[in-house]
């Protein structure tokens, strides 16, 4: 039933083409890619009209390729290339003159010899030519200059009657020979091959009804993702949609695949974590609710596997140490880390109290051996060390606001620091001699800062003044930037209107992502779509299509509503207001099988008393006329029609 948009009150009868359900609505049959029957087919539940399609070798190619099986040519019909004669059944039986005496078969295509016999052209042509130049009934000389065309004889051959090649499937039609091929392009009872490439091959009238219900190759819809696919991968594919609810294994909260891993990874509470101290040791696993508790009960455990980890990062530092090169990292730690380096450093300072070397007689005990030459100098690199360690190991005030940390501080800051004082502290220099060093290091240090900041300050100036500039030109660029922008819009416009004038009032609009902004639309998101505008002609009207995907008023959720509506055009001065023409609109069946398409066609005719038809006042009229049901839901995403998840309308408009 047909019913205005946007709460128009005026009701009507409207004229249709066809007032049929929608199972047996109008449609364009398709014979090749090259013709378009005009005649529309009416489709019965209980039989399909089909037609034979081309398939070029690339295609078979391909499919063979991709493991594929390939479509079959339909039992019954006849061969692209005939080579001998006619073979079946004649009524009355075939007339012996008729027969080719090569083949035994009705003559195809008959030549006659210059002897006066008719045999089929590929027959004759075959026998000749394999060197047998003697006529095959009474063995006279026989060239291929001596044998022509029989135009008559083809004539009476094509008149002959004949029972349909699908006669024993229950065809009881009688043809004539020249009308044979045409019978068998819609004969109900010619095996086809199914056209979704399954291993079914049944008549013809029970194609559509195998396509639709019974074929395991046919094209359904997910419940959850609505996207069209094979129904032998529908098992696959459910095994891997992000939009399947799937209960989580710890909690039993059902949420979305493509949901329940971030749940699990980092929201569960009832999901296995690992300890954060997993890294340093503890093994420990428990449920992402318990690892706070866990945490506080074994923190002094975690701190002693943390103590370890130091311990042994401290012991990997020590190992990769140059020689010539002290240790001791204690000047340049930072100000936390003294208190280890000092315990380390008193470890090292009891090992060589151990050794006793403050005497002659610890170095006496060492072994005899190569190195006795080096003793003197061993002695004293010893003796060294230790001096260093005492100085290093002397009690620290880690007050940072004590003198002695500032000073330290300060050392860790300048590398020429660091340098002088690891001298001093080799040489075992007197506190005074320390603080004339730092005093010495800390003017140079400031003398090289303000020398610095000066050429600092003037490069500041080249560049602030260099950023000015730069801006200035930015700014131009912008507003060049802008310009270009406005032009472009209105070139892109201008364009569009070129594009919208060029379709003449026949306008094919392709849908895109059907299936998220049926989403949209189910939820409430974004429940209408208006189509870009097209014009009746180059100096025609303006209109648009209006699409509900979810329908509207008592077709909401079971029906796809589709409206028309005009829009404020170029020429609307001059037109003849109120429009007067026929809308027709349809949704494209997008079948592989062109002879399988169904599309759902409506036309209307438009009232001038509606407001739908009126000048439009505005950018586009708020009335709009057409169907509040259209067509089912069920039958757009259980169908061909939305393909590549893209759906596409056509309209046309005739104004008088």
């Amino acid at each position: 039933m047909m019913q205005l948009a946007d709460g128009v009150d005026v009701t009507g009868e409207f004229e249709q083409n066809i007032k049929l359900p929608f199972t047996m609505k109008t449609c364009l049959v398709m014979n090749s890619p090259e013709k378009v029957f005009s005649q529309p087919t009416v489709y019965h539940k209980s039989n399909v009209s089909e037609c034979r399609t081309g398939e070029s070798s690339g295609e078979r190619a391909q499919m063979m390729e991709k493991g594929e099986p390939q479509p079959r040519t339909p039992q019954g019909e006849l061969a692209e290339e005939p080579l001998e004669g006619y073979d079946f059944d004649f009524c009355p039986p075939l007339d012996s003159k008729y027969e080719c005496p090569i083949c035994l078969m009705c003559l195809r295509d008959p030549y006659q010899t210059y002897c006066g016999h008719r045999f089929c052209k590929y027959c004759i042509f075959k026998w000749l030519r394999e060197e047998k130049h003697r006529c095959p009934v009474d063995n006279v000389l026989l060239d291929e200059q001596n044998i022509y065309p029989d135009n008559f004889a083809k004539r009476e051959i094509l008149g002959l009657k004949l029972k349909c090649p699908n006669y024993s499937h229950g065809c009881r039609f009688i043809i004539e020979l020249c009308n044979l091929e045409s019978h068998l392009q819609s004969c109900f009872y010619a095996l086809i091959p199914c056209p979704q490439c399954c291993p079914a091959v049944l008549p013809r009238k029970d194609l559509k009804d195998h396509i639709e219900q019974s074929c395991p190759r046919r094209y359904v819809q997910c419940d959850y993702c609505f996207q069209s696919i094979f129904l032998s991968s529908k098992q696959k594919h459910l095994s891997e949609c992000p939009f399947v609810p799937t209960q989580c294994k710890y909690c039993d909260i059902l949420l979305t695949r493509e949901k329940l891993k971030k749940h699990i990874r980092t929201e569960c509470q009832k999901a296995i974590v690992k300890c954060r101290f997993y890294e340093f040791g503890c093994k420990t696993e428990v449920r992402r609710s318990c690892i706070d508790e866990h945490e506080e009960q074994q923190s002094q455990q975690h701190l002693w596997l943390l103590c370890g980890a130091v311990k042994e990062l401290y012991r990997l530092l020590y190992t990769i140490v140059p020689q010539g090169v002290s240790p001791l990292p204690s000047l340049g730690a930072p100000a936390s880390a003294p208190p280890v380096l000092t315990h380390t450093d008193l470890q090292l300072d009891d090992q060589l109290t151990s050794l006793n070397l403050s005497d002659d007689s610890s170095l006496n005990a060492l072994p005899s051996s190569d190195f006795t030459n080096d003793l003197p100098a061993l002695k004293n690199a010893i003796l060294q060390v230790r001096r260093l360690i005492q100085l290093h190991v002397k009690p620290i005030n880690f007050n940072p606001e004590s003198t002695q940390m500032m000073n330290i501080t300060k050392i860790e800051s300048d590398p020429t620091a660091m340098q002088s004082a690891r001298f001093d502290s080799q040489q075992n220099a007197p506190p005074q001699e320390h603080e004339s060093v730092l005093s010495s290091v800390q003017t140079k240090k400031l003398q090289s800062l303000q020398e610095k900041t000066a050429y600092q300050d003037e490069r500041m100036t080249g560049q602030s003044q260099q950023l000015k500039e730069t801006q200035a030109k930015l700014s131009s660029i912008e507003k060049k930037l802008d310009e270009y922008r406005i032009r472009t819009r209105q070139l892109e416009s201008q364009v569009s209107e070129m594009e919208a004038r060029s379709c003449n009032g026949n306008f094919y609009w392709v849908i895109k992502n059907y299936s998220r902004l049926r989403r949209e639309a189910m939820s409430g998101d974004n429940t209408v779509l208006h189509s870009p505008g097209f014009y009746t002609s180059f100096h025609g009207y303006k209109l648009c299509v209006r699409l509900n995907l979810n329908g509207v008023d008592s077709a909401h959720g079971t029906h796809l509503s589709l409206f028309i509506h005009f829009m404020q055009g170029e020429f609307d001065s001059f037109l003849e207001w109120p429009f007067g023409g026929r809308i027709t609109l349809t949704i494209m069946d997008q079948n592989e099988a062109c002879e399988l398409r169904q599309h759902i066609t409506e036309t209307l005719i438009a009232k001038p008393h509606l407001a739908a038809f009126q000048k439009p006042r505005a950018h586009r009229n708020h009335k709009g006329f057409g169907y509040m049901e259209f067509a089912p839901l069920s039958l757009i995403e259980n169908s061909q029609y939305v393909k590549n998840d893209s759906l596409i309308i056509h309209a046309q408009v005739v104004a008088q």
